[in-house]
């Protein structure tokens, strides 16, 4: 419970209460954790980055789009964990991107089989106020600003702030104080 108490701010509570949720949720039943994937914990992940993430005001766009490059079991997870949600009150939009579609995103999100490209993606978003997200990639600190890695068996996640800023996002303190590590 100590976990819950230490944070500071309601973002940070709930964000927190989320994830103790989610393990009594998952520890709480063997039938339920076999059912709940390394992938599925990722969907969920990158659902609630967008909680904590600014965006540039963009008038005209209607929806929220998440864009995932490269085969990943991310991309089924994600439909299940999207489906009927919103951001802002706009319609969350999940799009397969490949290697000769540009597509306007607000999240984009690198499969670990598409690490090699993944700097030209980030390049291609840089400063359209996109919000770049790798998966376990070992080249990413200088170019994604949330790179989710496993660490003892858990996923966890590491922020870069300069990518962040050269994608024209912010991300909140309260994600940051989550982080496994920050890079400025």
């Amino acid at each position: 419970m100590a976990i819950l108490t230490k944070g500071k701010g309601i973002l940070q509570g709930t964000f927190r209460k989320w994830i103790v949720c989610l393990a009594i949720f998952i520890s709480g039943s063997p039938t339920v954790f076999s059912q709940i994937s390394e992938s599925d914990i990722k969907a969920m992940f990158l659902f609630n980055f967008i909680k904590y993430v600014e965006w540039p005001q963009t008038q005209g766009v209607t929806g929220f789009k998440i864009g995932v490059v490269g085969k990943s079991q991310v991309f089924e997870s994600l439909q299940k964990v999207i489906a009927q949600k919103t951001k802002d009150g706009r319609k969350i939009e999940l799009v397969s991107l490949s290697e000769k579609e540009f597509s306007s995103c607000q999240l984009v999100f690198i499969s670990r089989s598409a690490d090699s490209s993944g700097e030209e993606w980030a390049r291609t978003y840089q400063g359209s106020g996109v919000l770049v997200v790798s998966e376990e990639s070992t080249r990413s600190g200088k170019w994604a600003a949330i790179n989710l890695v496993t660490i003892e068996n858990k996923i966890r996640f590491e922020i870069n702030q300069s990518a962040a800023k050269a994608g024209g996002i912010k991300i909140s303190s309260q994600l940051s104080s989550l982080a496994v590590s920050i890079n400025p």
